[in-house]
């Protein structure tokens, strides 16, 4: 009797120390075997939240930036494209990320507004030509679509891999955002504006890659003629390795939409997707969007 008491007392002693031990998901983004080969992209996807007027406490960019920075040493990307930053971030990340250069792709000619910014690291990638079209009627000038909030724009470059020589088209654009009928019809025509582009930007018929803040999910409809067409697939679906999390975090609310998307043709296989929750300068939050990432193959 005296023996049972004791082992009770022993595991009830062991439970008392017992201290949960928190899951470090950093590992499960990072591949060393991927990262390092010469043939696979890391390829990121991140609306960056633009500097708005009623953006204090936490939402504050200048609060918020220290994050940014560190997420992006930390993750190192090979390719990202950005949504949403104006000048001023764009300038304060070029200054904090001496490693990549950056194709900026701007609202207007002024460079004024929001950008969809492309950046690389210059050791791995080559920029061989850049270009800005506007998602409207005039793809041509800097111009809205009629019964948009905003301008809306895709930034493209035609990267080649230093190591390699191979080439890719890259993609980076943000759809017109809202959930009623017509916002669904003004992303579609948006869509349609990208796909009489992408004969005239890939006359190499070069694999490609799109990114972007699209503000709905990668099975809508919008993106039909892509899948049938172009053997478009979504890096989130199609990934090895991949997660099903939501990507508009709203800065803590219950939102629980994926907007945010990377798209592609051409790449025999993605080794993962991932969607980047972590904390970053311990902060929670680091925009009001996750950033989401893939790792490309040019082989299989």
């Amino acid at each position: 009797m005296k023996k049972i008491i004791c082992l009770f007392s022993i595991v009830f002693l062991a439970a008392s120390c017992y201290q949960k031990i928190e899951f470090d998901p950093a590992p499960w983004y990072y591949d060393p075997s991927d990262h390092d080969s010469r043939e696979a992209l890391k390829v990121m996807s991140f609306n960056v939240r633009y500097r708005a007027v009623d953006d204090t406490g936490i939402k504050d960019w200048a609060n918020r930036k220290a994050g940014v920075f560190e997420m992006f040493e930390n993750i190192l990307p090979t390719i990202a494209g950005l949504q949403e930053p104006d000048k001023t971030q764009v300038q304060e990340l070029e200054t904090a990320l001496p490693q990549y250069s950056f194709a900026n792709g701007a609202w207007s000619e002024g460079q004024t507004g929001e950008y969809c910014t492309i950046l690389y690291l210059t050791d791995s990638l080559a920029l061989e030509d850049e270009g800005t079209f506007w998602l409207s009627e005039t793809p041509e000038v800097a111009s809205i679509l009629d019964g948009c909030y905003n301008y809306r724009i895709c930034h493209w470059a035609k990267m080649r891999v230093k190591s390699t020589g191979t080439k890719f088209l890259f993609l980076n654009t943000h759809l017109e955002n809202g959930s009623q009928i017509k916002h669904d019809n003004l992303r579609a025509f948006e869509m349609q504006v990208i796909k009489s582009k992408l004969p005239v930007i890939n006359p190499e018929n070069l694999p490609w890659i799109m990114v972007g803040d699209l503000n709905t999910s990668d099975t809508d409809a919008i993106f039909e003629d892509f899948f049938i067409e172009y053997g478009m697939k979504s890096a989130r679906a199609t990934a090895r390795r991949s997660d099903n999390s939501r990507t508009f975090n709203n800065y803590g609310t219950s939102a629980t939409a994926q907007y945010d998307h990377i798209f592609y043709s051409g790449f025999p296989a993605v080794s993962q997707f991932g969607t980047v929750t972590q904390k970053w300068a311990n902060l929670a939050y680091i925009s009001d969007h996750y950033p989401v990432y893939a790792i490309m193959r040019f082989d299989k």
